[in-house]
């Protein structure tokens, strides 16, 4: 006589919709370290909707900071752009991290002056160069 083997899958009610769904991957977005299980409070659905709702409200807020910040950055806006363009145009190569080798990467420019001279780095190694660059100022 064989029994069934089926192994019973533990579920969650989601805190907005309150429905019960099975605590995967699939139902319960990324593995958390602060929740129970590893996993989000809200299903996927829920989280969806309530990232757009966010979005909604910050949009503006977002938009206005965005043009503040090119409005006070014409050199680094325009080097931007360059850089993009010439991406695009397959002028310009998009490299690995210089650090790392991460292919994920971002352009940084030691002089806005020469806007497709840069040096390629991943966001990690991209934040760390501006945090010792700020500490360097700083100090001197």
């Amino acid at each position: 006589m064989k029994r069934s083997m089926k192994k019973e899958i533990e579920k969650r009610v989601c805190c907005e919709c309150k429905i019960a769904k099975p605590l995967t991957h699939e139902y319960f977005p990324r593995r958390t370290s602060s929740s129970a299980k590893g996993f989000q409070y809200f299903c996927r659905v829920c989280r969806s909707s309530h990232g757009k709702e966010l979005y909604a409200i910050k949009k503006e807020k977002h938009k206005a900071l965005v043009a503040k910040w090119q409005k006070e950055n014409p050199e680094k806006k325009n080097a931007h752009i360059i850089v993009n363009t010439a991406i695009k145009k397959g002028d310009l190569v998009r490299g690995v991290c210089k650090e790392c080798g991460n292919p994920k990467v971002h352009a940084h420019h030691e002089d806005y002056r020469s806007p497709l001279d840069v040096m390629w780095l991943c966001a990690k190694h991209h934040r760390m160069l501006h945090v010792l660059v700020k500490d360097k100022i700083r100090t001197t």
